[in-house]
Order: structure tokens, then C-alpha cells, then sequence
């Protein structure tokens, strides 16, 4: 819990809100989704459970594919194995949890003592989704800027800073026409299995480590890019049948390659 606080301080302290600190957690996600995840978590506790206990043989016999275990390092976390304590599970990070709902009232006493406290959060209204409003964070905190899009006398200048790692996270905002729009990402490195730093990120060797370093992607100028890209006249004399776009962001294994099909000659 203390870590998460901290990342808090820290992130608001870069970023820096003068209105609004929107604050979104997972909720229930939809049903096709939710079938997906149960599946997905109790294999990878079934894996990391038959990892931990492995038979006097020398070979588990539940072993699972290399993906299979690789969500069961997921979906344990063993980084205090030194001091003798049991090791966290991530599977609890559900809505609904017994651990989700003490992260629900430690995050309200935090905002309350951080509003009567201190003072760069004194002036800020603090809005926290927690794991009880269905949806995506992502989403959640997109249907409030739309929502505020909405209201009369809303100022299109508006500045929004968005964090998170999701490549979906990209379109969005692009989808939200914000002229003033960036997310705020810690950098990725690949590496090899030498733990060595690459750049080849179609490499399945590769492993994706996260860094404290933060970097700042605007949307705006992303949007410049791409409609400089797809207008610029073909010259192909009419051969030229599609456009891939891809580009070189440094996003999680799962959304690698981040390719998007756009027609080239109209």
C-alpha cells in the first residue's frame, strides 16, 4: 500500500493537475472479458502452485506451455522469498476482493489526509472510480472527459495527462479530439536472454524490464504524424494498394507490434 501511495506522490508531482485528479481503478470487467480472465488466472495459479510444489520425481507433471508459465510468474509475486514471508498473489487484484476493498478505503483516507495536508492537492478535486464501478480505467476515465466535454463552458484548451502503460491507451485519446492531450509512461527496455539491451522488439528472446524513467508522449503531435503520413502524396502511380503504419513505441508484450491498416491511395 505504501508503495502505491508513493507512486501517487510521485506521479502527481511530475504531472502537476491544477483542476481535476481523476483516480480509476479496474472494476467488473464485461462478461465475454471476465470468462477470459477466470480462465487465465486459475491456470496461472494452477502453474505457479505446481511449480511450487514440484514432485519427488524432479518433474512436474502440470507443467504448461512457455505462456502458460509465463502468467504464473504473473500471477505470483515472490520478490520477499529472503525474509521467509508468503509471497503475493496478483490473482486478489479482482474486483470484489477482500484485498480490493481495503485498497478501496486506504486510497479514501490517503486523498483525505493528502486534501487537509498538503497543499499542492488542497486545490484539486479528486475523483476516485474504485473496483465497485464497472469498466476498464481506461474507459472510466474517458467517459468523464467526454462527460466534461459536455457541459456548457467547457474550455477546449484543456490540458489532459493520462498515465499508463496500455498501448490502448493511444487511441483512445486519439479518439477524443483533445488538441491538448499527452500520456505519461515509464520506459520499456528489451532484453535478451544475456540481459543484454536490444532493439528488436519482433524478438520473441526478449524479455520487457520496466525502468523509473518517465517519458511523455503527446497525442497531438502523434496526430500530426499520422495525417502527414497518409496524406503525403503516393508515388506509386496508383500501384500502391495499402498503408501500414507502425509506430516505434515502446509498449507492453501484448500490444507489440502496434500496426494499424490505413488505406494509402484513396
Amino acid at each position: 500500500m505504501m508503495a502505491m501511495f508513493s507512486a501517487i506522490e510521485t506521479l502527481v508531482g511530475v504531472a502537476r493537475p491544477r483542476k481535476v485528479l481523476f483516480i480509476a481503478i479496474d472494476g467488473v470487467a464485461p462478461r465475454a472479458k471476465m470468462n477470459q480472465q477466470r480462465q487465465r488466472r486459475f491456470r496461472a495459479a494452477q502453474v505457479a502452485a505446481a511449480a511450487a510444489t514440484p514432485p519427488a520425481g524432479g518433474c512436474s507433471s502440470a507443467a504448461g506451455t512457455p505462456q502458460e508459465e509465463q502468467e504464473a510468474v504473473h500471477g505470483v509475486d515472490k520478490k520477499d522469498e529472503g525474509d521467509g514471508s508468503a509471497p503475493f498473489d496478483t490473482n486478489c487484484i479482482t474486483p470484489g476482493t477482500e484485498f480490493m476493498q481495503r485498497l478501496d478505503e486506504n486510497l479514501t483516507y490517503f486523498i483525505q489526509r493528502k486534501l487537509d495536508e498538503d497543499a499542492d492537492w488542497r486545490d484539486l478535486e479528486v475523483v476516485l472510480s474504485g473496483h465497485r464501478v464497472p469498466g476498464e480505467g481506461e474507459h472510466k476515465i474517458m467517459e468523464f472527459i467526454r462527460a466534461a466535454k459536455s457541459q456548457p463552458g467547457y474550455n477546449p484548451n484543456t490540458r489532459h495527462c493520462l498515465h499508463g502503460l496500455d498501448a490502448d491507451l493511444i487511441m483512445l485519446a486519439l479518439a477524443t479530439h483533445e488538441p491538448h492531450f499527452c500520456i505519461l509512461r515509464e520506459r520499456m527496455i528489451l532484453r535478451n536472454w544475456r540481459r543484454n539491451v536490444i532493439n528488436d522488439v519482433t524478438s520473441r528472446a526478449a524479455n520487457f524490464q520496466q525502468t523509473e524513467e518517465l517519458q511523455l508522449l503527446h497525442i497531438g503531435l502523434l496526430r500530426e504524424c499520422v495525417v502527414a503520413a497518409v496524406t503525403r502524396p503516393c508515388t506509386h502511380a496508383g500501384r500502391c494498394a495499402h498503408f501500414f503504419w507502425q509506430p516505434e513505441l515502446s509498449c507492453c508484450p501484448t500490444c507489440l507490434p502496434l500496426r494499424h491498416y490505413i488505406p494509402c491511395c484513396g
